[in-house]
């Protein structure tokens, strides 16, 4: 792809403009083995999948991208204004997976070619040297992927409000979101539960709303010798399905029906220690419950779960330094997905040590 921007200083106005044009393409074309695990955790071959049975597709995509954007500053207030213009092409072509020489003819041959203007606007007022307030609204959009049978975009207003705070050391955050989706999109896969002849389509969730806030806090806390940075994040998300429709997926929706696998309480707690060269840093990790499926109980519930991480670092010299980061450093054991009738847990414990060089 090729992309270009151009920067226009024009008084109280800056003004980018730009362009990007690329193209992607895939090409699928793959089966599966079959194995059993031994007593002795060795794996046995069982069935030999052949070359593609499990997909032979070509997806391809190109688009081109145009945008301006304005910066205009009012004293206090800055409003930033923009609007892009799109023009994708998105095409998958796809034979019999009882074809792997791709000779017979195509058995799907589709093609979506979509133009459309994105608008935004926001802004930011700074009330005092403390304090700023920022507002922002516009238009989402995604386009169709090949393997949408309906050939639907998804489509989004999103709006955010909120305020910054800064003093003496303090930093702190209140943001409040909404995005309102005339249509969202999900991906097939197998840890969610699609068949194999689906898996790499893209369904259609219909309409959705997802609202909440996002509150944050920080302070770093100093001696002449060293630094402790502290900070507390809290997100708050209610994700509703707005309309009544049959899924393949999930079965019946209904209106007000909350979407699987979005939790509505997180937390994130973070503390450090940095000396000269020397720095430490812990992070815990809340997650409510959420569900796997309509049902938020029996085998569609995923608990919560608190899990703690641990890095550190010794910087040896400005170019080098060695490392050691701690995922779920208690291995704590929690359910991070319910599929197929199976559960996939999250991540044990991992350690990872390591040496960096930059030049």
């Amino acid at each position: 792809g090729i992309q270009s921007e151009l920067h226009i200083p024009a008084g109280n106005h800056y003004i980018t403009v730009g362009m990007r044009y690329h193209e992607d393409e895939m090409d699928r074309f793959q089966w599966q083995d079959e194995y059993t695990l031994n007593q002795d955790l060795s794996m046995t071959l069982t069935s030999q999948g052949a070359p593609g049975s499990d997909s032979n597709r070509f997806d391809s995509a190109k688009a081109t991208t145009l945008f301006v954007q304005d910066q205009w500053t009012l004293d206090s207030l800055v409003i930033s204004a923009g609007l892009r213009y799109e023009d994708i092409t998105i095409s998958r072509e796809e034979w019999s997976k009882s074809d792997p020489k791709r000779a017979n003819g195509l058995t799907k041959d589709i093609s979506n070619d979509t133009e459309i203007l994105v608008p935004s606007l926001g802004a930011t007022y700074t009330v005092n040297d403390n304090l700023t307030l920022l507002a922002g609204i516009q238009q989402g959009y995604a386009p169709a992927a090949p393997g949408n049978a309906d050939q639907q975009e998804e489509e989004s207003l999103n709006i955010e409000l909120g305020g910054r705070y800064d003093y003496a050391g303090f930093n702190g955050e209140v943001i409040y979101f909404n995005s309102d989706y005339d249509n969202m999109h999900g991906n097939c896969t197998a840890a969610i539960g699609c068949s194999d002849d689906n898996i790499g389509d893209q369904y259609n969730y219909g309409e959705v709303s997802v609202e909440g806030f996002e509150l944050s806090a920080g302070r770093t806390f100093a001696t002449n010798n060293a630094a402790f940075p502290v900070r507390l994040t809290y997100t708050y998300t209610d994700s509703t399905f707005e309309n009544d429709f049959d899924s393949g997926l999930w079965g019946q929706v209904n209106k007000g029906d909350a979407m699987p696998y979005v939790p509505e309480n997180q937390v994130a707690l973070s503390f450090g220690a940095e000396f000269s060269s020397l720095v430490f840093d812990t992070q815990m990790r809340y997650v409510s419950d959420s569900h796997a499926n309509l049902s938020p109980t029996g085998l569609n519930a995923i608990d919560s779960r608190v899990v703690w991480d641990l890095a550190a670092k010794y910087l040896i010299d400005d170019s080098q330094k060695v490392y050691l980061t701690v995922d779920n450093l208690f291995d704590k054991t929690y359910i991070a997905n319910r599929a197929n009738g199976g559960i996939q847990p999250g991540k044990p414990r991992t350690i990872q040590m390591g040496y960096s060089y930059a030049f």
